[in-house]
């Protein structure tokens, strides 16, 4: 009784695909695409070394007010450094360095879970207008 359950079911997702192809194929895509990123991701978030030129000063920055600093130093005194990043940024990294040190993957994940979060809204957005699934799918596509 339980395989004739699962023959309907595995009937039921082919008579999907053959009605929504366009949506499957997105579906397909969009899946793909976030593969990618978060394999990427994964390598990226644990590789030992600056991947761009200020990883490991923004880390830093975001130590200092364990020392008691502030984020932002003078413009008349050395680092004479522009931040990419917010305050936000900054004030998200410094707990996660009081618990592991000053580690560039902090940072790497804090912006992946950002970038994810970020794609899920563009998603919902996209979607919230009589359940747009397509164009949102293609959205998300476009996001990763």
């Amino acid at each position: 009784m339980i395989l004739n359950k699962l023959k309907l079911q595995k009937k039921d997702i082919f008579i999907w695909i053959q009605k929504d192809l366009l949506l499957f194929l997105l579906c397909a895509v969009a899946v793909t695409f976030l593969i990618s990123f978060y394999l990427r991701a994964a390598i990226c978030a644990f590789f030992p070394y600056d991947i761009t030129f200020d990883e490991g000063f923004n880390i830093e920055v975001a130590s200092w007010p364990l020392d008691g600093k502030s984020f932002y130093a003078p413009l008349n005194d050395y680092p004479y450094v522009w931040r990419l990043y917010t305050p936000l940024f900054f004030s998200l990294c410094t707990p996660f360095i009081a618990l592991f040190g000053k580690q560039l993957f902090i940072g790497r994940l804090i912006a992946i879970f950002f970038t994810t979060l970020t794609g899920l809204y563009i998603y919902k957005i996209v979607n919230k207008d009589n359940d747009a699934k397509i164009p949102a799918l293609i959205s998300l596509c476009f996001f990763f």
